[in-house]
């Protein structure tokens, strides 16, 4: 059986509360690139592409205010957000690109596990600008991360 990447990308915006170099709000435009590999199918491919652009689409909370649930500001920022009807997602990590390409990483394989058998998520880059980027790869099965 043969082996075939696959790669799609999506960009998506969210805000988070920042106290470096001082209090205020801080937004970035992201955009994601996720490879995933298998064998191919009987229809010739491993995964289609907008099938795969659903599955990012489903973890990554573009237009959202994410936050660490750590931080009681930023907790209380949410529950203000919350009541005039603006949805957060809070996380167990501080908010940084390397803690998101991480958990997006984990969340796809977890999506995409659900209804590809065999599917593996390899490669993601999270974009920060379009210079500048954090990757998460998959290690081989003997290592840990």
């Amino acid at each position: 059986m043969n082996c075939i990447e696959t790669t799609q990308k999506v960009e998506f915006c969210v805000c988070y509360l920042t106290t470096t170099p001082y209090k205020r709000f801080d937004s970035y435009r992201y955009r994601i690139e996720v490879t995933v590999s298998g064998g191919v199918q009987a229809k010739g491919l491993i995964i289609d592409f907008d099938n795969l652009r659903n599955c990012i689409i489903k973890v990554v909370p573009n237009h959202r205010y994410v936050f660490c649930k750590a931080d009681n500001e930023a907790c209380q920022v949410a529950d203000t957000l919350q009541k005039i009807g603006i949805t957060s997602v809070g996380y167990d990590f501080v908010i940084s690109a390397e803690n998101l390409v991480k958990h997006f990483a984990q969340a796809i394989q977890e999506v995409i596990s659900d209804v590809y058998n065999g599917l593996c998520v390899e490669d993601v880059k999270l974009y920060e600008t379009p210079n500048s980027y954090t990757r998460w790869t998959r290690l081989p099965e003997n290592e840990s991360r």
